[in-house]
């Protein structure tokens, strides 16, 4: 976001949202993933290893993280979308006042 553009602490958090959905943070999702995991079934998360298949083995488990979306569903464009209108939302607000 450029300086000239407004903005609010919800178009930050959503930033953020869209940055945490991104292709480039499918690891810090997955690590998110598995630390809860970890924390539910008694295993200490430090002590996993990054696989690829699966993606993390922990304590002798092996770890697959799988995301299932309804069909078609893009939820990465939906919060980049969510951002953009929110965005533009504000800058309508703050130039009418």
């Amino acid at each position: 976001m450029s300086q000239q553009e407004p903005s609010t602490p919800l178009v930050y958090a959503m930033q953020d949202d869209v940055a945490f959905f991104s292709n480039a943070s499918k690891d810090d999702r997955e690590r998110w993933i598995l630390e809860h995991w970890c924390a539910l079934n008694g295993h200490d998360a430090s002590r996993a290893v990054k696989g690829e298949a699966p993606d993390f083995t922990v304590d002798d488990v092996s770890i697959e993280i799988v995301e299932v979306l309804g069909k078609g569903r893009r939820r990465h464009q939906e919060y980049k979308d969510d951002l953009k209108s929110a965005t533009f939302r504000t800058h309508q607000r703050l130039n009418s006042t």
